[in-house]
């Protein structure tokens, strides 16, 4: 593949947001190789055999074109939902094996890493342990381990380690001295150990088997069934060209069968009934993997559409959290120590963020009449985590109360970029949001938030006009915030007990009576920062 080729993927990966290419890097290529790698390694691109001296017996001919889409590659490709995508990840993470013909450099059999987890949670559950595995222990024990290993020995080391930290009085000191103390014993940087990982929660959680349990994971109870069927799929030893081939088809997962595709719908319609969920089986082809997967598809998302409302009901308790990722997006900070957690918001995805964390705010701020997941646009992962950005087309956050609307639109972008970028969009949504509750009653206003407001775009909202293709004249109630004045009117919430919608819904009503005494943006800026009590100059010194 020629130097201009992967420049181009590097820079199409930029484009898209996958990554943030920094203006200081001079070569690129590197970064394309290593996605490239990657994505071979997984089997959704086929390998180049020359590339590779050790499958060199291999002949290209014998699989498929170098660096082109395989079978695995192109379900990813066309999935439609975060279920699909994480399905087809599932059947690649399933298939893979270390050492394999694409990762040699090991020195003990091959097995299955998922595989692997899988039993050792399992094994935790079995001797009475809490079936969940911590960042420490992940780091320092489990990816220093392989398929060879006793289960027995390796839950039993992590019990210890669990005591070990329980009986300490000071725990992030006890786990820096303990991962360092590994990593020398092991030759190895802490900071690696750290980094595997970290890669491997991420791959984990990507299968949808696991969730987050504080700085670990667990399994999800939905998938707790899959997770077994798959950990009893017997280990082959394949050659290269089978194992290429396999790894580039997908492992087949248990639910392919009528017999596994009934056996996980008994365990979520148990799942159901303990949540009081009505389901009837009857509307459905049973007598078909295809039609079992379809009922069991359906089930999965009520379950999961309950687990959403039960995580909206809890917001309000969450709202010192959200404060403190809000800031830490206001300051510009990947990680930040939240008690005994750290908070994290990878650079790449902040902007989904940003929209998830007004999501929450919403949600704390409760009075809904819709379910949660009709306020938000973006797709989120089972452990309500973003999954990108919503689409475009329409607001970022909508919240529908008995008799108004609130119409949220976030933005990293600053300067006077930001009016060309947002100025026609937010507007454009919000005069759709009006066009179609304003003849139900309701009220729509319209919430603008950046860390930083542009003059400019402050001007487009303070004219508040938008014209319909009759050329009918609409006007917006659209208030800009910084990042910081919204912090600080929802601290002042959190002080006083008062955290309802109408706290935001005020303070856009004082602004909107403002603008139509002010003469310009600065001066309307400087009446919202009055109201708020936060200088707009000054909105990231807030804590």
């Amino acid at each position: 593949m020629s130097k201009s080729q992967e420049e181009r993927i590097a820079e199409t990966l930029h484009d898209f947001g996958v990554i943030t290419l920094a203006e200081t890097t001079t070569d690129i290529t590197s970064i394309a190789r290593k996605w490239r790698s990657v994505l071979v390694q997984l089997g959704f691109l086929w390998p180049d055999v020359e590339m590779r001296p050790k499958i060199r017996d291999v002949k290209q001919s014998e699989i498929g074109a170098p660096f082109t889409l395989t079978p695995n590659g192109r379900r990813l490709l066309a999935a439609q939902s975060v279920q699909g995508e994480q399905e087809v990840l599932l059947r690649s993470l399933a298939a893979l094996r270390l050492p394999s013909p694409l990762e040699q450099d090991y020195n003990f059999a091959s097995f299955s890493p998922l595989k692997h987890v899988i039993d050792i949670l399992e094994k935790l559950e079995e001797i009475g342990a809490e079936p969940y595995i911590s960042r420490l222990e992940m780091s320092s024990i489990v990816i220093l381990t392989n398929g060879q290993d006793d289960l027995d020995s390796i839950a039993s080391e992590i019990c210890d380690l669990r005591r070990l930290r329980a009986a300490s009085n000071a725990k992030r000191k006890f786990d820096v001295q303990f991962i360092r103390g590994v990593a020398e014993y092991k030759g190895f940087k802490h900071e690696t150990l750290y980094d595997y990982q970290d890669v491997s929660f991420r791959y984990l959680k990507a299968t949808g088997l696991f969730q987050s349990r504080g700085r670990g994971i667990t399994f999800v109870p939905e998938k707790r069934k899959t997770a077994r069927l798959l950990a009893d799929i017997p280990e082959t030893q394949l050659d290269a060209i089978e194992y290429l081939n396999r790894i580039a088809q997908g492992l087949e997962l248990p639910t392919d069968s009528l017999y596994g595709a009934k056996e996980v719908l008994s365990d979520l319609l148990l799942i159901a009934s303990d949540r009081a969920i009505a389901f009837d089986s009857s509307n459905y082809d049973l007598s078909s993997p295809g039609g079992v997967s379809l009922a069991r598809h359906d089930l999965e998302q009520l379950i999961f559409e309950a687990k959403e409302v039960q995580y909206a009901g809890d917001q309000v308790n969450q709202i010192n959290e959200i404060l403190a990722y809000l800031q830490m997006l206001d300051e510009n900070r990947t990680t930040q120590q939240f008690g005994e957690d750290q908070l994290l918001i990878p650079k790449e995805e902040r902007p989904a963020y940003f929209e998830w964390l007004l999501w929450r705010v919403l949600l704390a701020l409760d009075c809904l009449v819709v379910p949660p997941n009709k306020v938000r646009r973006f797709d989120i992962d089972q452990d309500f985590l973003p999954v990108g950005t919503a689409p475009g087309g329409g607001p970022d956050v909508i919240a529908e109360y008995s008799d108004s609307v609130l119409v949220v639109e976030v933005t990293l972008t600053e300067n006077s970029r930001q009016e060309a970028a947002e100025g026609e969009p937010v507007r454009r949504h919000v005069a759709d949001v009006l066009e179609q509750f304003e003849p139900l009653g309701k009220t729509v206003y319209g919430l603008f938030i950046a860390r930083r407001i542009d003059t400019n775009t402050a001007e487009t909202f303070r004219i508040g006009v938008w014209y319909k293709r009759n050329d009918e004249r609409v006007s917006l109630n659209v208030v800009p915030l910084t990042l910081g004045q919204l912090r600080e009117i929802l601290r002042i919430g959190v002080k006083n007990r008062k955290l309802k919608p109408a706290l935001l819904i005020d303070v856009i009503l004082q602004a909107s009576t403002a603008r139509l005494d002010t003469t310009g943006a600065p001066e309307w800026k400087a009446r919202i920062a009055e109201i708020v009590g936060v200088p707009a100059s000054t909105s990231a010194s807030v804590t």
